[in-house]
């Protein structure tokens, strides 16, 4: 692993997002204000949701971009995927400046070393599987602070929460191999499937990225992952031929135990499944297999952290966990049903 460029303190520390109205630049700016650095940042005037939490977080923003903004006080420079050196005024001028410029997996690279640390990853599910595993984590009040790649309600209508800053649970991207910047003790796969493939070759691609993604965990780390899926079962195969040292935790209706999903019934917009291993019955607001099996692999990473925070699972932490799985309303989609109106919907 790379050494690390943002410090472990903070305080006083003044850090410049290019592109912070971005979704996961919006979460980061949180997160790093919450240890204390003074952010700015500066993007595009068009108006996002995140430009109310960054007003909510009393965060100065620009929305241009202009070399003048960088100044000698900025001590770390970050930017979004959707901005690079090579074209914006602001890193340019960073550099010439010698202030270090990193992008946003990189400083969540950073982070994933400085907490105890969960990845969760796949083509399809992983801002509800991490979103969901935030909510646990919020009803077992465990210090966390988890970042997710949408709007979360159970967040405030954020896509961070901060709770704490022992454990750290990120959505990590597979885009570009962003998430090998990531060095987790946890990781969950939910899936891999052909996508991306302006980037990846093909299938064989995808499932090469993930297993160099599972091997930068740490030692003794955990491999959670979805037996349902091809891809995920190839990656893991390849994983265990070179790390005995994990622990390999499936999940998913082909799964061997205590994360086999049994009894999935889906009924009026809702979904109720038990787990082999469970003797207890859950119910969410969200319907389909898919939101089961998204619970399914945030119970079985949130247990794992409630399992290194203490040794049992009482039976108020499993109310507590039925409990947030019933509240969760889930996370905003890219595609949503906003409503219908004279037949016609509208997403």
């Amino acid at each position: 692993m790379a050494k690390s460029v943002l410090p472990h303190s903070m305080k006083g520390y003044r850090i410049h997002l290019v592109g912070i109205k971005g979704t996961g630049m919006a979460a980061l700016a949180e997160i790093l204000l919450s240890r204390g650095a003074e952010i700015t940042g500066s993007d595009v005037a068009e108006k996002f949701y995140t430009d109310r939490i960054l007003q909510e977080l009393g965060i100065a923003y620009k929305e241009s971009f202009s070399e003048k903004t960088i100044d000698r006080g900025i001590r770390l420079v970050i930017h979004s995927a959707a901005y690079n050196p090579s074209d914006n005024v602001e890193l340019k001028a960073a550099l010439s400046a010698g202030i270090p410029v990193i992008s946003f997996p990189e400083a969540l690279g950073d982070l994933s070393a400085q907490y105890d640390s969960s990845g969760i990853s796949g083509m399809h599910g992983k801002t509800t599987t991490a979103a969901m595993a935030g909510i646990l984590l919020k009803y077992l009040d465990l210090p966390a602070t988890i970042l997710v790649g949408s709007e979360v309600a159970a967040f405030g209508g954020r896509s961070s929460l901060v709770q704490g800053d022992h454990y750290f649970v990120a959505e990590t991207c597979e885009y570009r191999r962003h998430f090998l910047y990531f060095f987790p003790r946890r990781l969950v796969i939910t899936n891999i499937e052909p996508d991306h493939l302006d980037y990846y070759h093909d299938q064989e691609d995808l499932i090469s990225a993930f297993t160099s993604y599972a091997l930068n965990l740490s030692s003794k780390g955990a491999l959670i992952y979805c037996a349902d899926n091809a891809g995920a079962l190839e990656a893991v195969k390849r994983v265990s031929r070179k790390r005995n040292d994990l622990k390999y935790i499936p999940y998913g209706l082909a799964a061997e135990g205590p994360y086999r999903l049994v009894e999935i019934k889906t009924a009026a917009g809702k979904t109720s499944f038990q787990l082999a291993g469970i003797s207890r019955n859950f119910t969410m607001r969200i319907p389909g297999e898919h939101s089961a099996l998204n619970a399914a692999a945030a119970i079985a990473l949130v247990l794992e952290i409630l399992k290194s925070e203490r040794k049992e699972v009482t039976p108020s932490d499993w109310d507590k966990i039925g409990q947030a799985l019933l509240d969760f309303t889930g996370s905003r989609r890219r595609s949503e049903v906003v409503g219908e109106a004279r037949g016609v919907l509208f997403m």
